[in-house]
């Protein structure tokens, strides 16, 4: 495939290694303060918990572009490394999130073999309220899953991995972030027990490889926000028959 060519002019300094470490520090700074405050994971997710939620999200792509625009001298479209069109973005989301979902249903029936541990997540419980209010469930398929998981943390996985890149472009290296960042991933939802961790890491390496192989995180932002609003339309159902 062509590379995207980037429209932005960049300083010479904004090319050098220790920006792209700092851009990194200052980018995750929010995401990492928001476990300070994590959401009530033990307790049913509410009107007032689930905008908290998006204003938490919403802050930290805000911040992730500002670190991206003023330091990096980049803009969000550069985050595509690869040229494309909306067309394929949207289809090749579909793809990968039907892939994914079936990827999440047998690795489910193995990793339910497991043991059980008390921090495993349940869903239908958390969100029993959302689950029981046709439009807060509107409100969380709609902004609620857009801004968290599907642009905020594939912005967040984009943003990291190719200011990484930017550092080294040996392919071992590159290989080692995409493992390395599915790893991150996969321990960020320790609350939700081994089984989720697992799941989720899962999930990062195969949404870091194709950005690897592919570089398209319009691809990876749709995926992810439909693989979501799939698994959450299923639970949803399950819950009010």
């Amino acid at each position: 495939m062509m590379s995207l060519k980037k429209t932005n002019i960049q300083q010479p300094w904004q090319k050098k290694a220790w920006v792209q470490w700092l851009a990194i520090a200052i980018g995750v700074l929010p995401y990492t303060i928001s476990f300070l405050f994590p959401a009530q994971r033990d307790q049913t997710i509410d009107l007032k918990a689930m905008l908290g939620s998006i204003a938490i999200w919403s802050g930290i792509i805000i911040v992730i572009l500002l670190v991206l625009r003023f330091l990096c001298g980049e803009r969000f479209r550069d985050l595509n490394l690869r040229a494309g069109t909306w067309w394929k973005d949207i289809l090749g989301g579909i793809g990968i999130s039907a892939l994914t979902l079936v990827l999440l249903y047998y690795s489910s029936a193995q990793l339910y073999r497991l043991p059980s541990d008390p921090r495993d997540f349940v869903v239908r419980d958390l969100f029993n309220e959302v689950f029981q209010s046709p439009w807060l469930f509107a409100l969380w398929l709609g902004p609620g899953i857009l801004s968290a998981a599907g642009l905020g943390e594939e912005l967040l996985r984009a943003f990291v991995l190719s200011r990484l890149w930017k550092v080294s472009s040996n392919i071992a290296w590159k290989w080692m972030t995409v493992l390395f960042y599915a790893v991150l991933f996969g321990l960020g939802h320790i609350y939700q027990g081994p089984r989720g961790v697992i799941l989720a890491g899962i999930a990062s390496l195969f949404l870091s490889a194709f950005y690897l192989l592919f570089g398209r995180v319009t691809t990876m932002i749709v995926a992810h926000y439909l693989h979501d609003v799939a698994q959450f339309t299923l639970l949803y159902i399950y819950a009010n028959t």
